[in-house]
């Protein structure tokens, strides 16, 4: 009895060799993957004494679960060869291409091909998508249309046991009042009435005129409180709309660089409502300067956000200023409403809404933030 082993880069090759040394009666004893080559035992003598296969724990990877599952090759081996053989002069390309592979392999390939096949089938039908690319008859529930009405996830998310088995309507209003409670400042009317305001923001977010409505407010509220307006700036030569607001409400203004500012600190003894047009950095070096000259809970940031402000300047804004605890004044509500994205920006930041106002009035054009008022903006515009 001849016994070879033959060793080639596929199935095919090994085959080809086989026949060739032993002939087409040849008998396949094993076939094995070694380093990513097939590696095949083959002998021309049959083999009289089949010895039952010994039961193996099925243990290991799905390969060698797979590979210990395959059927013992006796007689199969020899038809596969013969079949090999004799298409062998019709079309050599490979061995997959020949009846002989189930022969080999067992009915388990077949089986196994069968459930791939079907996995695949299953898995076409699939669409995955954001929840804002669900058809409306595709998510009734309240987490996705609120998702849809552009909430964010997290906030969504975080804010889910208030809607959890509500009817959507009744979930999106307990949801509004919820998000309001989470936004809104309460202490916005003692912040208010601190000995120093700085009135922070982006350019053109309406900070001088945020400035002079808090001004006014002061004056409604108290009109022998003594305000001076200041304009804190790198530059002298920047001109500031502050100062026609100071004329129309009869108060005294003021333009100083931070360098004056922090060497006049200690002169100033009326309120002061200070508009921020400096460098950051300098005006957080003038911000503990100014607490530590009157007290911390004597100095409070008002951030000027106007309506319609993308997220992007929401996030810079508020990693700028947002270890200030500012207490944050819609602006400009009469020209861009503030959508559902920015109020789940300012939420996922932790801060706190305190004021809405419009472009043009300065007299009585502040309104106090309360979680009803809140609440009935976010019902209305998101």
């Amino acid at each position: 009895m001849t016994t070879i082993t033959i060793t080639a880069n596929d199935s095919s090759s090994a085959m080809d060799q086989i026949v060739q040394k032993l002939g087409p009666e040849a008998l396949i004893i094993s076939t094995k993957n070694r380093g990513g080559k097939v590696e095949i035992k083959a002998t021309n003598e049959a083999i009289t004494d089949l010895r039952k296969p010994k039961v193996e724990t099925e243990t290991g990877d799905f390969s060698d679960l797979i590979r210990r599952r395959m059927p013992r090759i006796g007689n199969s081996g020899r038809r596969a060869v013969q079949k090999f053989g004799k298409r062998r002069a019709i079309n050599t390309d490979s061995l997959e291409k020949i009846s002989a592979v189930n022969d080999v392999y067992g009915e388990e390939v077949h089986d196994i091909k069968s459930q791939l096949n079907s996995l695949r089938s299953m898995l076409s039908g699939m669409v995955i998508t954001d929840t804002s690319g669900l058809n409306d008859n595709l998510g009734q529930s309240s987490a996705v249309q609120l998702r849809q009405a552009n909430f964010s996830q997290s906030i969504v998310s975080e804010l889910e046991p208030v809607y959890t088995g509500l009817p959507f309507e009744e979930g999106r209003v307990a949801f509004m009042r919820a998000l309001a409670k989470r936004l809104v400042a309460l202490e916005t009317p003692q912040a208010l009435g601190s000995h120093i305001i700085f009135v922070v923001g982006s350019t053109g977010s309406g900070k001088s005129s945020l400035a002079a409505k808090l001004a006014a407010r002061a004056l409604d509220k108290d009109s022998s409180d003594k305000i001076d307006l200041l304009s804190l700036q790198s530059s002298l030569q920047i001109s500031s709309g502050l100062r026609s607001y100071a004329r129309l409400l009869n108060l005294s203004f003021s333009s100083l660089n931070c360098k004056q500012f922090l060497m006049s600190l200690a002169n100033f003894k009326r309120k002061l409502i200070v508009e921020v047009s400096c460098d950051h950095e300098e005006f957080l070096a003038a911000f503990e300067k100014a607490k530590e000259a009157v007290g911390v809970r004597r100095v409070q940031v008002v951030l000027s956000l106007s309506g319609g402000s993308s997220e992007g300047l929401i996030n810079r804004v508020l990693s700028d200023y947002g270890n200030l605890e500012p207490i944050i004044a819609l602006t400009k509500l009469d020209e861009c409403e503030t959508a559902p994205q920015e109020f789940s920006k300012i939420a996922e930041w932790n801060a706190k809404i305190g004021l809405f106002t419009g472009t043009n009035s300065i007299l009585n054009a502040l309104a106090t933030a309360s979680e009803d008022v809140l609440a009935q903006y976010l019902k209305e515009n998101c």
